[in-house]
């Protein structure tokens, strides 16, 4: 994919917009137009992970166990980065992960290293974060809407739950949302919530029936051979404290309250956790493990390139208390699509808008004003 940064660029202007008839004068009215001050930059280069998800001969035996015979052939991950990325610390643990699939099940395995393996929420839908933790967040049709996020912990606890779109857009996040026939498993190189030894690692298992995700996804049933999904995984891990005899969340002195927890993660954006369009690509394959190649889809560029009106529209409101109605306000001028000029068509309705963009294929991208992003 290729990669379009966004450059900080100061400009003061204070104009008013005068409404003019002469067809000749367009220049002078797109000079009235109240124009971007600051274009918001994103805190590290967008470089999304890319990883084939091949799938498996046979059903797998989900025990927490990653066996030869069922994981070997499968490569792992990149391990993950701070949530920052490179701005942040090295995580004191690494952290990887592999994906496989069949006609019935989304297939994860992940290794942990961990010093100190400890649980202690054991309810579903307990708020899994408070331990640490092992979180999956899957946006199929990579809308950036419509997306669940599944967090485990080392007593294979569950809190699953979906959001309509990230927080910063204000979803309604969906609780009572479930992966009923979700299979799970632990295996522990150590011993749970003993303090008296030093662990070695926590492995996992998870398995997710595609009919859970049909309501997110495009299509019924399993992927189709070469369809890609937006994927992305977190590790929560606390600093703890048992010298009380048990394991609980280290307090700081200064608040008498926990410290906060690391986060460590498999594609980093400085954004969070919740952005789906900073996400990695799972392309998923039915060739023989490792034989296929990751397609790009150059429309990913112009749905990027989108991302930037809506990024700069945020940021139009912000300073001006309303939308751009004209994609000149947005200073565009340094996004650039090979074969394509980028000149996005802005629809403004009911305090709301609306962008429009050629894109590749024969295609149009669209992205609105809650971020939500696709192709007609």
């Amino acid at each position: 994919m290729k990669i379009l940064k966004t450059t900080l660029i100061l400009l003061s202007l204070s104009l008013s917009f005068v409404c003019c008839t002469n067809p000749k004068s367009s220049l002078a009215e797109e000079a009235d137009l109240q124009i971007l001050t600051t274009v918001p930059v994103l805190d590290i280069d967008f470089v999304p992970q890319k990883y084939v998800a091949y799938k498996s001969e046979k059903a797998l035996k989900i025990d927490g166990e990653l066996s030869e015979n069922e994981w070997g052939n499968i490569e792992w991950t990149n391990e993950f980065e701070d949530l920052q990325g490179y701005k942040g610390p090295k995580p004191l643990f690494p952290t990887k992960v592999k994906m496989q699939w069949d006609d019935s099940y989304f297939y994860f395995a992940a290794e942990l290293i961990e010093p100190h393996i400890w649980a202690t929420l054991k309810n579903h839908d307990d708020i899994v974060l408070n331990n640490n933790d092992f979180e999956i967040f899957l946006d199929p049709d990579g809308d950036t809407h419509e997306y669940c996020e599944i967090e485990m912990n080392a007593f294979t606890t569950i809190w699953d739950l979906m959001l309509t779109k990230p927080y910063r857009d204000k979803p309604r996040v969906i609780d009572s949302w479930h992966i009923y026939g979700i299979k799970k498993a632990v295996k522990i190189y150590g011993t749970l919530n003993d303090f008296s030894d030093v662990d070695d690692k926590w492995t996992l298992e998870i398995a997710i029936p595609w009919e859970v995700l049909e309501e997110l996804s495009s299509h019924p049933g399993a992927p189709v051979n070469g369809e890609q999904w937006r994927v992305n995984f977190l590790r929560v891990n606390h600093q703890v404290d048992f010298s009380s005899g048990e394991y609980k969340r280290k307090d700081n002195p200064e608040t008498n309250k926990p410290f906060g927890c690391y986060n460590w993660i498999w594609v980093a954006s400085g954004k969070g956790c919740h952005a789906p369009e900073v996400w990695g690509f799972v392309q998923f394959s039915d060739k023989k493990a490792g034989s296929d190649a990751f397609v790009e889809d150059r429309n990913d560029e112009v749905k990027w390139a989108l991302r930037q009106v809506y990024y700069r529209q945020r940021a139009f409101m912000e300073e001006y208390g309303q939308y751009a109605e004209k994609s000149a306000q947005l200073k565009l001028s340094d996004i650039q699509l090979e074969g394509i000029t980028f000149n996005p068509e802005i629809s403004l309705m009911n305090g709301r808008w609306e962008a429009k963009q050629k894109a590749y294929n024969n295609k149009t991208a669209y992205i609105r004003w809650d971020g939500k992003v696709w192709l007609e």
